[in-house]
């Protein structure tokens, strides 16, 4: 598969504080990657790093073969919900037309194409029968899948997710893996955030370790060991909390 991820020495400071140091790491097109780390381990950061959202100090983030800058329309990202405004004054097509948004010039409207692909972004994900409703009316479950719908109609060839399935029910926890594992299919490449370490086998073909320096990475069989784990949440890290190849409904509480 092709390479649709280079992130090279990706390094960020904060005050004068670093809160990333030299993250290196590759994720092919058709895999879907989780970073996982404990709170404050630089999992958002390294996110946004490299998003362009925050400046790095080094390093450089390149998007099938070129440099980020040229290759902007290709990333779509879903944000933490805690991150979004509510109560912006917008509906939930509007939402999802605004994904359209990348593909055309800036003084440009969305048309009839554009609203066609919103109606059908939101039919992949169940909802196109909340279209005319206010985002802020919606469950966080809905809320999380009309913004999985948004980078869906933008057509994305790489899909950046925040803790997409944090505080959502498990339809919608449902629906968006069904419809993140359709993406991985069709040779879309997906970095996601992710906090339950008793469902990253289950669900995810590689893994990022991150502890502001990335512990260790790889496929979820070789990469995602205890000895890794605790590396990654520190040597205290009870041994009976860290539960390998555990069905999704049995979960248990995220290590910490």
């Amino acid at each position: 598969m092709t390479t649709m991820i280079e992130v090279d020495d990706a390094t960020v400071r904060y005050g004068g504080q670093c809160v990333l140091e030299g993250a290196t790491f590759r994720v092919q097109g058709g895999r879907m990657a989780a970073i996982v780390g404990p709170n404050g381990a630089g999992k958002s950061t390294l996110l946004k790093a490299m998003l362009g959202l925050v400046r790095m100090e080094r390093g450089t983030v390149r998007i099938c073969g070129e440099p980020l800058r040229r290759m902007r329309a290709r990333v779509a990202y879903v944000p933490q919900r805690s991150a979004i405004d509510w109560d912006f004054p917008i509906s939930v097509r509007d939402v999802v037309v605004m994904g359209t948004y990348a593909s055309m010039r800036w003084w440009h409207r969305p048309g009839a194409a554009a609203r066609l692909r919103a109606e059908e972004a939101l039919d992949q994900v169940n909802m196109r029968a909340f279209a005319d409703r206010h985002i802020r009316a919606l469950s966080g479950g809905q809320q999380q899948r009309v913004f999985l719908a948004r980078a869906l109609a933008q057509r994305a060839s790489v899909i950046v997710l925040d803790e997409p399935f944090a505080g959502v029910d498990v339809a919608s926890e449902q629906a968006i893996i069904a419809q993140l594992r359709t993406l991985r299919d069709q040779g879309v490449a997906l970095l996601i955030v992710h906090h339950e370490l008793n469902t990253v086998e289950k669900m995810f073909d590689d893994v990022i370790l991150l502890r502001k320096r990335i512990v260790a990475q790889g496929d979820v069989a070789t990469a995602f060991t205890r000895e890794a784990i605790a590396a990654t949440y520190g040597t205290d890290v009870p041994r009976s909390d860290i539960v390998m190849t555990r069905p999704m409904w049995a979960r248990r509480p995220e290590v910490v």
